[in-house]
C-alpha cells in the first residue's frame, strides 16, 4: 500500500509539472513570463519532495510497526530487571572474591609510613578500582587505620579468604587473612604471620569495591616465654637503645602482642630518658648554622640530608638521631630533637590496641606539635580532636599504664584550651574575654554537644557569666582543678 501511495504522488507531481511546461511553451516568452516559470517550477518541486519525505515517513513507520507486536496505545514496553538467582549470586560472589585477592595482591606496593604526598600517590594508584574513594581518602588521613605495607620485612603477600557473605543484592562481607612473608617464607612458600580482615564491598556500576575494612591482630609463630627471658636479660640503659631496637625489630614478629607492647615502652622510656643528652647534640652554635643552611624550610627537616653533612658532628648526630627514632623541630628559633612516634607505626601489626591508640596519639603531636613558641600551632578543630581524643583514651584504656601520661596531657591541654597561653591569649589586658573566643566557645558547645569536653565546658561557660566573662580568681581556681573530671 505505502509503495502504491509513493508511485501514485510521484506520478502526479511529474504530471503536473509537464502540464505547466506545455501551458508556458504556449505563452510569449517575456521576462516576467520566465520568471513566473521559473517560481513556479520551484514550487512544484519543494511540493514533490515534501510529499517525498512524507512517503519515506510512512514506509518506516508501517516497517517499525511491522517488526513490533501489537501492545496498545498507551503500555510502555516493560523495564529489564537485573538477572538473579543462584547462578548471578555465584556470579557476584566469584567477582567479589576475585576483588579482594585483586586487592591482597597490591598490599605490599603501599607503604603506610610513606610520607603523605608519596601515600597518597602510592594508594590512588594501587588501590583505584578496587577501593571506593571516601574509603582511600579515609585511609590517607589516617594510615594507622589503613591495610598496606607497614615494614620492610615482613611485607605482606596476599589475603587468603575465609567465608563470603551476602548482604544484599549489592553488598558483600567478606572475612579472611592478611598473610605476610620475609624473603625466607617467600621462597619457601610459607608465610612469616598473619592478621585478620573484615572487608565490605559494594557494587559500583560493573565492579566491586571495598568500602570498609577492619583489621585484627597480628599473630606470628608465638615463642613470647622465650623472648621475653632473653629480652629481660638484656641491659636496660641509654647506651643500649640501638641493640633494644635491633632486638625488637628480630623479634616482633614470633611475641605475642602484649610482649612486643612491653618491650617496645620499655625502649620508648629510655629514648625518653635520653632525650636531654641528645639535645646537647644539636646546641652548638655551628650545629645549629648548618642546619638551617641545609634545610629547606624550618617545616622540613630531612635528618638524612644532615647526616651527609660535611660538618661531623652535625653527621654524627643525625645519624643517632634517626637510629634512635628521634625528630628535628623548630622551636623558639633553635633546632631541638624529639621522639619521631610516626616511627613507631611500622610497629602496629604487632602492638595492642592500647599501643596503638597511645602511639597514634603521640605521632599526631610529633607530626605537628600543637603548641610551639608560646603559642597553640595548630587550628581549633584540631587542638579539640587532640582533647577528644585522649579523653577517649582514658575512657576506653582506664588500667593502661600510659593512662596518667595522657591524663597529664588532656589536662594541660584543656587548661591552655580554657584560659589561653601567651600568644595565644583568651582574656585581653583588662582581664575581659575575647569576643572572638567567646564566640568559638560557644560554637564548640554546640559541635561536641555530649561528649565529656561539652561538659567541661559548659560548667566554665556558666561560671564565666556569672564572673561577668571576666578573668577572677574563681575562673583560674576552676581552671587549676579541672583535672578531676579526668578521674
Amino acid at each position: 500500500m505505502a509503495r502504491k501511495l509513493e508511485r501514485a504522488k510521484s506520478a502526479y507531481t511529474g504530471k503536473r509539472i509537464r502540464e505547466v511546461n506545455m501551458n508556458l511553451r504556449n505563452q510569449p516568452k517575456t521576462s516576467k513570463n520566465f520568471q513566473a516559470y521559473s517560481k513556479y517550477i520551484y514550487s512544484i518541486i519543494i511540493i514533490g519532495a515534501v510529499l517525498l519525505w512524507f512517503s519515506g515517513c510512512s514506509l518506516l513507520g508501517s516497517g517499525s510497526q511491522a517488526a513490533e507486536p501489537e501492545t496498545g496505545e498507551n503500555q510502555q514496553p516493560a523495564e529489564v530487571s537485573p538477572p538473579t538467582g543462584p547462578d548471578t549470586e555465584q556470579q557476584d560472589q566469584q567477582a567479589v572474591s576475585q576483588a579482594v585477592e585483586q586487592f591482597g595482591l597490591k598490599l605490599a606496593e603501599v607503604s603506610l609510613t610513606a610520607p603523605p604526598d608519596i601515600l597518597e600517590t602510592q594508594m590512588r594508584e594501587s588501590y583505584s578500582g578496587l577501593v571506593s574513594e571516601d574509603l582511600i581518602n579515609e585511609w590517607i588521613e589516617n594510615p594507622l587505620q589503613a591495610l598496606g605495607r607497614l615494614t620492610s620485612s615482613p611485607w605482606p603477600d596476599k589475603i587468603e579468604i575465609d567465608k563470603v557473605e551476602k548482604i544484599n543484592e549489592d553488598t558483600y562481607r567478606v572475612t579472611g587473612r592478611v598473610l605476610e612473608v620475609t624473603s625466607v617464607e617467600a621462597d619457601q612458600g610459607t608465610y612469616s604471620g598473619s592478621y585478620e580482615v573484615d572487608l565490605t564491598l559494594a557494587r559500583s556500576k560493573e565492579q566491586w569495591l571495598i568500602t570498609d575494612a577492619a583489621k585484627g591482630t597480628y599473630q606470628g609463630q608465638n615463642n613470647s616465654e622465650a623472648i621475653k627471658a632473653e629480652f629481660d636479660q638484656m641491659e636496660k640503659s641509654v647506651e643500649n637503645i640501638s641493640r633494644l631496637f635491633e632486638f625488637v625489630d628480630n623479634h616482633k614478629a614470633d611475641a605475642s602482642p602484649q610482649l612486643v607492647t612491653e618491650m617496645l615502652a620499655a625502649v620508648i622510656d629510655l629514648c625518653q630518658q635520653y632525650l636531654p643528652e641528645m639535645a646537647t647534640k644539636f646546641y652548638e652554635p655551628q650545629v645549629q648554622e648548618t642546619i638551617y643552611e641545609l634545610s629547606p624550610s624550618l617545616e622540613d627537616i630531612d635528618l638524612e640530608i644532615l647526616a651527609g653533612s660535611y660538618l661531623d658532628s652535625l653527621s654524627q648526630a643525625a645519624s643517632e638521631a634517626m637510629e634512635k627514632k628521634y625528630k628535628l623541630i623548630a622551636v623558639e628559633g633553635s633546632f631541638e630533637p624529639i621522639i619521631d612516634y610516626q616511627a613507631y607505626l611500622t610497629y602496629s601489626p604487632f602492638l595492642t590496641g592500647e599501643m596503638n591508640d597511645y602511639i597514634n596519639l603521640k605521632a599526631m603531636e610529633s607530626n605537628s606539635p600543637a603548641l610551639l613558641d608560646a603559642g597553640i600551632a595548630v587550628d581549633n578543630a584540631e587542638y579539640v580532636q587532640r582533647i577528644l581524643k585522649s579523653m577517649e583514651y582514658l575512657e576506653k584504656y582506664s588500667d593502661s599504664p600510659r593512662k596518667e601520661e595522657v591524663k597529664q596531657y588532656a589536662i594541660a591541654r584543656m587548661s591552655i584550651y580554657l584560659r589561653g597561653i601567651d600568644n595565644s591569649p583568651v582574656f585581653d589586658f583588662s582581664r575581659k574575654i575575647i569576643p572572638d573566643k567567646l564566640q568559638q566557645f560557644e560554637s564548640d558547645l554546640q559541635e561536641y554537644a555530649g561528649t565529656d569536653f561539652a561538659i567541661i565546658l559548659a560548667d566554665y561557660l556558666n561560671l564565666l557569666q556569672q564572673e561577668d566573662y571576666t578573668r577572677t580568681q574563681a575562673v583560674d581556681d576552676f581552671v587549676n582543678n579541672i583535672g578531676h573530671y579526668f578521674q
